[in-house]
């Protein structure tokens, strides 16, 4: 049963119930699941029947396991019976759901805006050519001489080139700053690693010295904390290593892999580097060509939930960057003096720009007759089945109406992009 309501700004709210008897297969399959990562007794995995498996992990637990794939079958089914032109992902709400009852969830539907796309073919958008600089190559080589540098310990003064396990603490006016201590933290003096300053005031310590002193962070430190501020400092040496970088030369290279000198190494490493660099290029190329398109382009009104979900995305892949340097979210959060929903509210401008080129998108797919068949989705499906058949849950995964839809608008960007960039990038 399907009730439709129409929301402001290009939205729509469908009430969706499904009685229990059309999620029992649903139900069954989230049993399967289960038993084959629980050991039940008497059973093989994934052989134990339904009530036994209810029986062992609890009824609710497997309807729970079952939900997703209810509601994606259910939503995108309500979706084609109403005939609705949606777009991006609805926001669930779950209204009831309990074993033996009548699921229902609301779904915020997000409707497609008209957009009048502007020129989008002979836009003569030049792609720059890349060049590889020795030193880049040179700093490569340097890296992994001191990822395989031995140390010995020294009792003489710190120098640069040496490495001294150092406790240091930070204070500004008085009180510790966050993240401002460390113990034996393995500083390499020439390394710029810390604040401008710091190494130098390192440099003739012994082991058991230790020192005061005053630095003033850079003003565009990313603890704004203390950017541009003076700060006190108190370091204690703990220990000074001696560090001799091994020669660079055919043995040293072979350690690193299948090359056959030196100079095969240094080769390899500029091809790398300029495939990564041609590689950013034409992104940037990409994202230039995009922007002139959407200049060119008129909309309807956007619909918030798009925005809002799109922002939300955009949140997360900063996190997930944030985290991949090594970086505490919430310490990040702190040192720029913002929350979640601040930060995420900041994004809203990038987040409808983003949208606004996936309408456009969509838009010359269908105008040039770019859309992916259904036959070239289920030979996609099909390689990646061959590929990760040894995976049950991704197996499952893949026989999902909703991750059919998801690969193939994916394979639908994918095709329009490299029709824009044959029309547009020289």
């Amino acid at each position: 049963k399907i009730t439709k309501k129409d929301l402001d700004s290009s939205q729509i709210e469908l009430t969706i119930e499904v009685n229990d008897s059309e999620m029992q297969k649903f139900v069954e399959k989230s049993a399967i699941r289960l038993s084959e990562t629980t050991k039940i007794e008497g059973f093989r995995p994934g052989k134990a029947p339904l009530d036994m498996v209810k029986k062992h992990v609890g009824e609710m637990k497997v309807y729970e396991q079952a939900l997703d794939d209810i509601i994606n079958n259910y939503y995108w089914q309500a979706i084609d019976q109403e005939k609705i032109e949606s777009i991006g992902q609805p926001k669930i709400e779950i209204e009831k759901f309990a074993p033996g009852n009548d699921l229902v969830f609301k779904a915020i539907v997000a409707l497609l805006p008209n957009v009048k796309l502007g020129t989008y073919t002979g836009l003569k958008v030049k792609k720059n050519e890349v060049e590889v600089d020795q030193k880049e190559i040179e700093k490569i080589v340097n890296d992994l001489k001191e990822m395989r540098a031995t140390e010995s310990a020294k009792l003489e003064g710190a120098t640069k080139g040496d490495k001294a396990e150092v406790d240091f603490t930070i204070n500004l006016d008085g009180k510790q700053i966050e993240g401002g201590k460390a113990d034996k933290y393995p500083l390499v003096i020439g390394n710029s690693k810390m604040i401008p300053g710091f190494e130098e005031q390192v440099i003739g310590m012994k082991v058991g010295e230790d020192k005061q002193f005053k630095l003033t962070f850079p003003k565009n430190y990313h603890n704004q904390e203390v950017a541009g501020k003076e700060c006190e400092f108190t370091i204690k040496v703990n220990n000074v290593f001696r560090r001799e970088l091994p020669e660079f030369n055919d043995d040293f290279v072979k350690q690193l892999g299948d090359f056959s000198s030196a100079t095969d190494f240094m080769k390899k490493i500029e091809e790398n580097i300029k495939n990564e660099k041609t590689h950013k290029e034409s992104q940037r190329a990409e994202i230039e060509m995009l922007e002139k398109i959407l200049e060119n382009s008129e909309f309807d009104i956007v619909p918030d939930v798009l925005i809002e979900a799109e922002s939300h995305k955009m949140l997360h892949e900063l996190q997930h960057s944030i985290e991949a340097q090594g970086m505490v979210w919430d310490n990040y959060l702190d040192s720029i003096k913002k929350d979640h929903d601040s930060l995420q509210a900041e994004m809203k401008d990038g987040a409808e720009r983003r949208v606004k080129t996936s309408l456009i998108m969509r838009e010359i797919t269908l105008k040039e007759k770019l859309v992916v068949t259904k036959e070239e989705v289920l030979a996609e499906v099909a390689k990646l089945k061959e590929q990760f058949k040894d995976n049950p849950q991704a197996m499952e995964n893949l026989a999902g109406e909703g991750y059919q839809k998801y690969l193939e608008n994916s394979m639908n960007n994918d095709k329009v992009i490299n029709y824009l960039k044959e029309e547009n990038i020289k």
